[in-house]
């Protein structure tokens, strides 16, 4: 599901792990929610905030959903970020 402060709180998310040398898991899109881009979001989320760490996405299932057009600007941004993904076999 969406947060409506999502980009507030992967800022704050991405600034502790800047502080601290972290690198970052997260679990995004475990829906067939079109409307659900977390997935989107984290990406961008690493580009603006400069993040060089290691960072893992898992689930990611509504991307499976999606036009064409938005999986493709979601796919470009989660490569310039080094996204690694970890799907569900099923979505």
């Amino acid at each position: 599901y969406m947060l409506p402060d999502l980009e507030e709180l992967l800022d704050r998310v991405f600034a502790q792990a800047i502080k601290h040398g972290l690198d970052l898991d997260f679990h995004a899109d475990e829906t067939d929610d079109i409307s659900a881009i977390s997935l989107k979001k984290i990406a961008e989320a690493a580009l603006w905030n400069g993040f060089e760490g290691n960072i893992l996405v898992g689930h990611c299932c509504s991307l499976a959903r999606q036009p064409d057009l938005d999986v493709l600007d979601t796919l470009d941004k989660m490569a310039k970020a080094r996204l690694a993904v970890v799907s569900l076999p099923m979505c």
